[in-house]
C-alpha cells in the first residue's frame, strides 16, 4: 500500500524536470525575441541590464520566499524571471509603442543627469 505524499514533496512540484524545460524553453524563445528587439536601436547593452535586474529581483523574492515557507519558490520559477523582466521593460516597450506617457519620467531622469553629464542634454526636455 502506497502512502500518501508528504506535504513538503508537493513543495519541489516546481523544480520538475519536465516542468523546467518547457519554462527554460518559453524563457529562451522570449528573451532571443527581446534581445533582438533591441538590434534595431544598436541597445543590446539594455536589454541585459533589464535582464540583470530581473534577475537580481526574482533571485531576491525566491529567497524571501524559502525563507519564509521553506518552499523553493512559485509554480513557474522561470516564467517568473520573464515576467519580471516585461515589467523591467515596460518603459521602453510603451516608448517604441509611441506612448508618450514616458515623456515625465525620461525627463526627470535628463535632468538629473543633466547636472553630472552633459551629454543627457539631447532629450529635449
Amino acid at each position: 500500500m502506497s502512502q500518501p505524499p508528504q506535504p513538503w514533496t508537493l513543495a519541489y512540484l516546481p523544480l520538475r524536470p519536465r516542468s523546467l524545460a518547457v519554462q527554460l524553453g518559453i524563457l529562451v524563445l522570449a528573451e532571443i525575441a527581446l534581445y533582438f528587439s533591441y538590434a534595431d536601436h544598436d541597445a543590446r547593452f539594455h536589454w541585459a541590464t533589464h535582464f540583470l535586474v530581473a534577475l537580481g529581483f526574482t533571485a531576491l523574492l525566491l529567497l524571501g520566499r524559502l525563507l519564509v515557507t521553506g518552499a523553493p519558490g512559485p509554480r513557474y520559477l522561470l516564467l517568473t524571471l520573464l515576467g519580471f523582466h516585461l515589467y523591467a521593460m515596460a518603459p521602453d516597450l510603451l516608448f517604441r509603442g509611441g506612448s508618450r506617457i514616458t515623456d515625465g519620467w525620461t525627463c526627470s531622469w535628463a535632468t538629473l543627469l543633466r547636472t553630472t553629464c552633459r551629454a543627457a542634454t539631447s532629450v529635449g526636455c
